[in-house]
């Protein structure tokens, strides 16, 4: 934790010294700031123009479009011409343009500020866009829902929890894919996925000692024993957790009158894959005595959202932003259950596949921090801390039924489908923008 403050602390003070050093050059003299083949002393018509044109007077020293204050050199056309003015976006403009941040054959401080800048070409005006987007997304997963208890010894202390299937943290991929439609907007298609969760709890006992939820913890002397499940030397617990996430989104985006505000608004359609899978394995006998217990939770979200986002400049080619998402989906979720066992060479279901499906309304909203820190013209570094929630969702916890009807003394089983779960996903994302 140490490490990473010291890291962060760092890296911000290198920003503001990198802006401290851009005021003060912002604020030198006219003759100071811009080198090149103008002097900054006055200058007698002829001595420096063929056909004896002088350069204009300069400006008031307000921003120009580059984002960098001063007075910018500019030039009057040879006679013959009209007399017209050069524009900034001229042989001078370009000049300004590149030593905009300082010299890069400066030597000290002047020549670390060059490779450390961004690349600021266009200012704060620059308009925010990208083709392509890719990052790598870091998410921790929190799922919520009961304590359960799935496996204990003949003294009752637990072997197998829901403590023992917290999920770590997991790498996916994020991507979006830009194409203009008109000025300021554009149709985005983004994914966000290839987020797999997986554990394992296990226990075993060479004295064939576990006993298990499903008799609620007795053994096979007790009319609720049950021989594949019971009295086993190996118990074990899989969890596995996916999600995978699908957006088309109709982006607009407008720019602040000074441009150091950016920003857009967006709507569109969005479908959110969640599901789950939970396996309890129990070896009494291997090949012999074996119980199983497998359900699978699905969802599919699907629905209409809204959103938008505003961008800082903290300067050129270095902006700040944060995003947000949000909207009523309908959930098509579905669990389905398999219970089955061996008994000597017997393989035997307790009870049909059950299945229970169930549409409802469910919530999604998704909120991103970004920093983006341009290169050249066409690649962009970007970072940032994403939360996305999810409300309303089937979860294995939530619908783990340990009831089993038995064959010599069938008993009815609560059918049902528990969709009050939420997901909450966060971390940080890594990657970069290209434009071509």
């Amino acid at each position: 934790m140490t490490d990473q403050r010291v890291r962060w602390i760092t890296i911000v003070a290198t920003l503001f010294l990198i802006a401290g050093q851009i005021e003060a050059r912002a604020q030198m003299t006219p003759g100071a700031m811009h080198p090149g083949p103008m002097s900054a002393g006055p200058m007698v018509p002829g001595q420096a123009y063929p056909g004896g044109v002088a350069p204009v007077v300069y400006g008031s020293g307000m921003p120009d479009e580059t984002g960098m204050s001063g007075y910018p050199p500019m030039v009057y056309e040879q006679p013959g011409h009209g007399g017209r003015l050069s524009g900034r976006h001229g042989h001078s403009g370009r000049l300004l343009g590149h030593q905009g941040l300082g010299s890069g054959t400066g030597q000290g401080f002047p020549g670390l500020r060059t490779i450390l800048a961004p690349y600021g070409e266009g200012g704060c005006c620059a308009p925010r866009w990208f083709d392509v987007h890719m990052e790598a997304v870091f998410m921790n997963l929190d799922v919520g829902g009961p304590s359960l208890v799935f496996s204990q010894d003949l003294t009752n202390a637990p072997q197998i929890t829901t403590s023992d299937l917290d999920p770590s943290n997991q790498t996916g991929l994020r991507a979006s894919f830009a194409y203009q439609t008109g000025p300021g907007s554009n149709l985005e298609f983004t994914f966000m996925g290839l987020l797999d969760y997986s554990e394992v709890g296990r226990a075993t006992s060479d004295t064939n000692g576990l006993v298990s939820v499903f008799s609620e913890f007795t053994d096979l002397n007790s009319p609720e024993g049950l021989e594949q499940f019971d009295l086993a030397r190996l118990h074990e617990v899989r969890w596995n957790h996916q999600l995978n996430n699908f957006e088309l989104n109709y982006r607009r985006r407008w720019r602040g009158p000074t441009c150091n505000l950016h920003g857009s608004w967006l709507m569109g359609v969005r479908q959110v894959q969640v599901n789950e899978a939970l396996r309890f394995d129990s070896v009494s006998d291997p090949g012999v005595v074996e119980g199983y217990y497998q359900l699978d939770a699905r969802n599919s979200n699907t629905g209409f959202q809204l959103g938008g986002d505003l961008w800082v400049c903290l300067l050129p080619g270095l902006n700040l932003g944060l995003e947000s998402k949000a909207g009523i989906f309908g959930n098509a979720a579905r669990q389905t259950t398999n219970i089955w066992g061996i008994d000597g060479n017997i393989d035997y279901r307790f009870l049909p596949e059950e299945r229970v499906d169930r549409s409802r309304v469910s919530f999604v909203g998704e909120v991103s921090a970004m920093a983006t820190y341009r290169v050249n013209p066409n690649f962009t570094i970007r970072g940032g801390y994403q939360l996305l929630f999810l409300d309303r969702m089937a979860l294995a916890r939530q619908n783990f039924n340990p009831e089993i009807p038995q064959l010599l003394d069938p008993q009815e089983r609560n059918v049902r489908l528990n969709d009050s779960g939420s997901v909450l996903y966060d971390g940080f994302t890594v990657g970069g923008e290209w434009m071509w």
